[in-house]
């Protein structure tokens, strides 16, 4: 499992610089055209989608550090945390409609 957004972020951002098509049918998209049109003009994200994707990050990070990273690598679970972080950070910040 991984975290949707920043692909969807990456997307439309490359789909803009490239496909006006593309870009448009990604922003008209039935289940991410609204999340994503939200976030580009700044509206804000509603509770339920702070939730599912601050709940879908924990999850994956965590799963990832225990399941994923061989115990040695002590550092690469320290940084996937601290990524995990500031990302919460930044998504709690958000405008919430």
């Amino acid at each position: 499992m991984v975290p949707t957004t920043p692909f969807l972020l990456a997307a439309a951002f490359c789909f803009y610089r490239g496909s006006e098509r593309l870009h448009r049918w990604l922003l008209e998209h039935r289940l991410f055209g609204g999340i994503l049109k939200d976030y580009l003009e700044n509206r804000g994200l509603t509770i339920r989608t702070k939730a599912l994707a601050l709940t879908t990050l924990w999850v994956t990070i965590l799963a990832s550090c225990l399941w994923f990273v061989p115990t040695p690598l002590l550092w690469a679970r320290i940084v996937m945390v601290a990524i995990a972080l500031i990302v919460t950070v930044h998504l709690v910040r958000f405008k919430t409609r």
